[in-house]
């Protein structure tokens, strides 16, 4: 089953440099073990297409915490509300964070990638400092270490911050027509989201998503050629949908690279090379 999500997370505090962490890949997917109020660990999706920090029923009970708001979720599947709970602290190896906020799901897409999943950790902790996932060491670097080790990858870009996205230009097509289209770890197709100027599939054919929100049917098919920062990608699988939003054309999956580096801050991606 392919993933596709949307979520929101406040927080705030400071991270140290410190090891990375292991990754475990399944389906393409990263996951990592994370502590949340000094309970765990949880095996958690580094989902950097979503806003926030989100924890299965049972998890979030086996972590305290107490849900007193609500916030809003977008899926495939439509607009959601569910339950929040400020004030938690999340740490993933020897980074902290403190007053997370963490939404409750079953993540129920989710866990057909991995039914040992507990939950997400989204954007709003991943944009407070720079942060590589290296899908081929199978591992995740914060801070500095991160900004180091990235240095070695062979492309950059440009990013545009858009309520917390990182939004990369992606040239489609043999007429190069540039897309805005948002990095995301969680998902493992190319989806470009389009009403009328949709480029060219081959081999397309309707098919049903399913994410932790519910289900949605998009069209899919295989992209000819597309170029990220240089590097060029041929014969790739791609969706198209309708647009859920004005600010961005679609999602890059994470997966296709190596690695992959992100400067929220100073508004830079770095790519390793497409796997």
């Amino acid at each position: 089953m392919k993933l596709f999500a949307v979520f929101t997370l406040f927080l705030t505090g400071s991270l140290a440099a410190a090891a990375p962490a292991d990754l475990r890949i399944e389906s393409g997917y990263p996951f990592i073990d994370v502590l949340v109020n000094g309970a765990g660990p949880f095996r958690m999706l580094i989902d950097t297409g979503a806003d926030s920090c989100m924890l299965t029923p049972k998890a979030a009970k086996l972590a305290g915490l107490h849900f007193n708001a609500r916030v809003s979720m977008v899926t495939v599947s439509g607009n959601s509300t569910v339950p929040v709970s400020p004030e938690n602290e999340v740490r993933i190896g020897g980074n902290v964070r403190t007053r997370v906020e963490i939404a409750i799901s079953s993540l129920d897409g989710i866990r057909q990638v991995d039914s040992r999943a507990d939950g997400v950790i989204g954007q709003s902790f991943l944009r407070q400092a720079p942060y590589l996932i290296d899908y081929r060491a199978k591992q995740f670097w914060l801070d500095d270490e991160a900004t180091a080790r990235a240095a070695a990858l062979p492309s950059a870009v440009a990013s545009t911050p858009n309520r917390g996205e990182t939004l990369v230009p992606v040239a489609i097509g043999t007429d190069h027509a540039v897309r805005s289209l948002m990095l995301d770890s969680g998902t493992s197709d190319l989806i470009l989201e389009c009403a009328q100027t949709c480029p060219k599939l081959s081999q397309v054919e309707s098919f049903e998503v399913t994410t932790n929100q519910g289900k949605g049917q998009m069209k899919r098919g295989v992209l000819g050629l597309m170029e990220v920062g240089g590097e060029r990608l041929t014969a790739r699988p791609a969706a198209l949908r309708e647009p859920v939003t004005d600010d961005r054309d679609g999602l890059l999956p994470a997966s296709w690279f190596a690695a992959v580096y992100v400067d929220s801050r100073n508004d830079i991606v770095r790519f390793g090379r497409s796997r």
